[in-house]
């Protein structure tokens, strides 16, 4: 029959009120009706149920919605908490602080821009401690011999005669040659340096400083030789590179002496061009070589030559920021051989 109970109890009217039924079919057809029967003091209809399961629906939904925004806040707030402290950090005196730079999007950009920021301010204060370390290394030297020469002869110790006064004259011209390559020193290793660049053949820039070496290197009892292919075209600030000349023959005729000679040579090599400055002289150390562009350094058989030891920094600090290197070679006894390679013109 229809109405046969298989399972269970029947479901008498007193208990419809609280009974929640579905039909039971088999291909389509309804062959019974499951009957679930809430038993409580307090009756629980089929709408109130559904209110129930709403609520508990909605509470779990509003549940996730705060979870999940908290996470979203976190992540987005997480980025600019770590830039806040990295800030106060680095203005505390941290030069080490940095932002983090794995946040999507802009937050990643700000971080990345503050890390950059902070890497450039630390560059700069470094290089004006390396002025200052320069200033005071350079200078001491010159200023001692100037002061005591000046103390002896205002307690008479020794005659003003132009011997004296030529002395003290060299150190006063010293101390200017030392302040000016400093300078330059400063001025080329500083990332707001400036290039004006020209398309122009290397071999003429080099010619035109030629012009007035050769002079100079000839009256000092030195031979100059050159080899400058002309065409060798490349695109640079001509000022700068002329400074770079300048300053490889100046080192050469400082470490030679009468009877050495000097070698200009320019040429194409490849996708660079390659300036090369080679002298006869004394040569330098396997030890030395190494430090030979750094600032300031001079090796111990160089001490008593003049000069602030300042040039070649010069010239590798120039050098570089025209995109090319500078490779030194030598041999004590036999010479040295000083080549700049920069990137030729297209």
């Amino acid at each position: 029959a229809s109405d046969t109970v298989v399972i269970g109890g029947p479901v008498g009217s007193d208990f419809r009120d609280r009974a929640v039924s579905a039909p039971v079919l088999v291909d389509g057809r309804r062959v019974g009706q499951v009957y679930v029967v809430f038993y409580s003091d307090e009756a629980v209809t089929a709408p109130q149920l559904g209110a129930s399961w709403f609520l508990a629906a909605g509470t779990i939904a509003a549940l996730a919605a705060i979870v999940t925004a908290i996470i979203v806040t976190r992540l987005l707030t997480r980025p600019l908490i770590d830039l806040s402290d990295a800030a106060a950090s680095f203005a505390d005196g941290d030069r080490d602080a940095r932002a983090a730079t794995e946040a999507p999007g802009e937050l990643g950009k700000l971080g990345r821009a503050f890390n950059e920021m902070a890497d450039q301010v630390t560059s700069s204060e470094q290089a004006r401690r390396r002025v200052s370390a320069d200033i005071a290394h350079e200078l001491r030297t010159p200023l001692t011999v100037l002061q005591a020469g000046l103390e002896e002869l205002r307690d008479g110790l020794v005659p003003a005669d132009p011997s004296t006064l030529s002395a003290l004259h060299d150190q006063a011209v010293r101390l200017g040659r030392v302040v000016n390559d400093l300078s330059e020193l400063a001025h080329a290793e500083s990332p707001s340096l400036l290039l004006s660049r020209e398309r122009l053949d290397l071999a003429d820039l080099a010619s035109d400083a030629l012009l007035v070496w050769r002079p100079r290197i000839e009256d000092a009892g030195m031979t100059l030789e050159t080899s400058l292919h002309m065409g060798t075209m490349v695109l640079v600030d001509p000022d700068r590179m002329s400074q770079v000349v300048t300053n490889l023959l100046s080192n050469a005729v400082r470490y030679s002496s009468v009877g050495d000679r000097i070698t200009v040579t320019v040429r194409g090599e490849g996708d660079h061009a390659v300036l090369s400055v080679a002298d006869t002289g004394p040569g330098i150390s396997a030890d030395d070589i190494p430090h030979v562009l750094a600032r300031s350094y001079r090796g111990a058989d160089q001490q008593t030559t003049p000069g602030s030891g300042i040039g070649l920094a010069v010239v590798s600090a120039l050098v570089q920021a025209h995109g090319g290197d500078v490779h030194i070679t030598s041999q004590v006894g036999e010479g040295t051989t000083v080549t700049v390679r920069v990137p030729r013109a297209r």
